[in-house]
C-alpha cells in the first residue's frame, strides 16, 4: 500500500555574499550554480577568541579580495626573511584543475612532437639549394 502526504521541503533559490549583498548563484543552461568561497574559523580552549565560531559567504570578487589581503599581510610577515621564496607561492591554492588539464595536454603534444622528430632522419649533407623535401627524397630511395 502506498500512502502519499504533501511535504514542505526547503530549497536553496539564493545565496548572499556576506561583504557586498551581491547573490554568488549564476545561472547556466536555466539551471543555478553557487560559485562562493568561505572564510570559516573555530576557535577552541586557551584562544583569545574561545568558543567562538565565524563563517562568511563570499562572492568570487570579494574573496579575492580577502585573499590578497591575506596574501599582503604574509609577505609582510615575511619581508626580510630570505629563507623565504614568496614570489613563485601559490598562496592558498589547493587544486587548479584547469591548469592540471592544460599542463597534461601539453605534455602530451610535447611527447607526439618527439616521436614524431624521432621518426624524422635529417640528412646532414643538405645544401642552402637543395630542399628539405629533396633531401627526405633521396634518403627514402637509398633505403
Amino acid at each position: 500500500m502506498k500512502v502519499y502526504a504533501e511535504k514542505l521541503v526547503e530549497t536553496l533559490v539564493d545565496k548572499i555574499c556576506d561583504v557586498c549583498e551581491q547573490s554568488v548563484m549564476i545561472e547556466v543552461n536555466k539551471h543555478k550554480y553557487e560559485e562562493c568561497g568561505e572564510l570559516k574559523a573555530s576557535f577552541g580552549y586557551g584562544s583569545k577568541e574561545d568558543g567562538k565560531v565565524y563563517q562568511l559567504d563570499l562572492c568570487e570578487s570579494c574573496f579575492k579580495t580577502a585573499l590578497c589581503a591575506l596574501r599582503d599581510q604574509r609577505k609582510m610577515e615575511f619581508m626580510f626573511d630570505e629563507a623565504k621564496d614568496l614570489l613563485g607561492e601559490k598562496f592558498g591554492l589547493v587544486s587548479d584543475s584547469f591548469m592540471i588539464e592544460q599542463e597534461e595536454i601539453i605534455e602530451k603534444e610535447k611527447g607526439s612532437a618527439k616521436s614524431i622528430l624521432s621518426d624524422v632522419k635529417i640528412n646532414e649533407n643538405v645544401s642552402g639549394d637543395e630542399s628539405l623535401q629533396d633531401s627526405i627524397d633521396e634518403d627514402l630511395s637509398t633505403k
